[in-house]
């Protein structure tokens, strides 16, 4: 009887191995079959994915620090001028400054719309009166000959807008320029020199048109019409470009020099402009009494060099950068100095 079990065991082993081995013969095409739809899903789903690039981490050059500008944000193509700037009062006591400029001998020179006067500050900072009683004096520009020219916006009423003619020592105007200004609106502001033609710059306020004027009078032309009311008209020499603040449109146009008008900038009535040394655009800004720094050819704002001033309505700068703002309700002219 022992060897009869011995041997039913052995056969009952060799049949389990047979029904193991016959499993593993029919599972293993499933399994193969699993595996290869297995891989083929994987590279599928590879395969929708976007490819990355590998960008090498940024190395600062020597003496600078690297930054990372936001891809959203233009990257400014000029400085932001410097970080700081510290305030003097210039000139107090002035009833109601408006615009600013400076003569050959670097004098500044500034007209007082209450009492109609063009003055003068001496560099021992007395004060220099060349006229008065003028009919609403605005612009100003000093010419070579010592000579004044000052955009008078008239009495209401009179429809005659005039440019008139200072001379060097003071004393009686003489009629520059004139135009008709049938709008009932103020008439002319700035005036500015085109340094790259010697041709004058005059924003015809109440009409919305800025014209080219020949320093002898003589010819006239158009540079660009349709604005609401242009009151400062600015030449880039490195450009050739014009910028022009519309002060009722809200906004700063740019006039290329193919004759093309932009807009470069929105802000609440922009008054007067200037270039900075740096090749920056600065904008006096009346309807937040501001004076910003613009990008000149995206029009993106770098910096506000100064706020919280009172009626900002004149705005110059001198050769070494420092900035003259004339604020008209404290009735004061303020320089900041560059740090």
């Amino acid at each position: 009887m022992a060897d009869v079990r011995m041997v039913r065991r052995a056969s009952l082993r060799g049949g389990a191995a047979t029904r193991a081995t016959l499993r593993v013969a029919l599972l293993a095409p499933l399994l193969v079959a699993l595996l290869v739809a297995l891989l083929v899903a994987l590279l599928a789903l590879a395969a929708c994915q976007p490819s990355v690039a590998t960008r090498p981490a940024a190395t600062p050059s020597a003496g600078h620090t690297a930054t990372t500008t936001p891809s959203a944000t233009a990257t400014p193509t000029r400085p932001a001028g410097p970080a700081r700037y510290s305030q003097v009062n210039l000139v107090q006591g002035v009833t109601s400054p408006d615009d600013l400029t400076f003569d050959a001998q670097g004098r500044l020179l500034f007209v007082d719309l209450a009492t109609g006067s063009v003055e003068r500050r001496e560099t021992s900072g007395a004060i220099t009166t060349l006229a008065r009683g003028l009919p609403t004096p605005e612009g100003i520009v000093a010419l070579a000959d010592g000579s004044v020219l000052v955009a008078a916006q008239g009495v209401a009423g009179q429809g005659i807008d005039e440019i008139l003619r200072i001379p060097a020592q003071g004393g009686a105007p003489t009629v520059y320029a004139h135009w008709a200004n049938t709008t009932g609106n103020e008439g002319l502001d700035s005036i500015r020199l085109d340094p790259t033609t010697g041709d004058l710059l005059v924003p015809d306020s109440p009409n919305g048109i800025v014209y080219r004027l020949s320093l002898d009078g003589q010819r006239q032309t158009v540079v660009t019409r349709g604005l609401v009311r242009p009151t400062d008209a600015l030449a880039d020499p490195a450009t050739g470009a014009l910028y022009v603040a519309d002060e009722w449109g809200d906004r700063v146009v740019r006039v290329g020099p193919d004759g093309a008008v932009i807009t470069l900038a929105r802000l609440p009535y922009p008054d007067d402009l200037a270039l900075d040394v740096d090749g920056s655009l600065l904008v006096t800004s009346l309807g937040d009494n501001t004076l910003v720094r613009l990008d000149p050819t995206t029009g993106a704002q770098l910096t506000v060099v100064a706020s919280g001033l009172q009626q900002p309505q004149g705005l110059a700068i001198d050769a070494s950068g420092d900035l003259y703002v004339s604020e008209q309700d404290v009735h004061r002219i303020v320089e900041f100095v560059r740090q």
